[in-house]
């Protein structure tokens, strides 16, 4: 299995709320319902060992939003 770079990104929402989510170098991104980018994007973590075909296999589309962790955000889970 081939392992990847993980990298949690974070960016500033408001005074009360951040957006996350994850990069893969090379590979692309799981935006989980927004963007990649806002006000002072900042990485917050990175780890390797885990796959990104296995990763991508769990996304699909729910409406207008591509790029799910196949949940219905805030009732069947979160995605960070």
């Amino acid at each position: 299995m081939t392992v990847d770079t993980f990298q949690g990104w974070t960016y500033h929402l408001s005074d009360v709320a951040d957006h996350t989510w994850v990069h893969v170098p090379g590979k692309g991104d799981f935006r989980c319902w927004g963007g990649t980018s806002g006000d002072g994007n900042w990485m917050v973590n990175e780890g390797t060992g885990k796959s990104y075909a296995v990763a991508n296999d769990y996304r699909m589309n729910i409406g207008e939003f591509h790029d799910t962790a196949q949940i219905v955000y805030g009732v069947t889970g979160v995605c960070h």
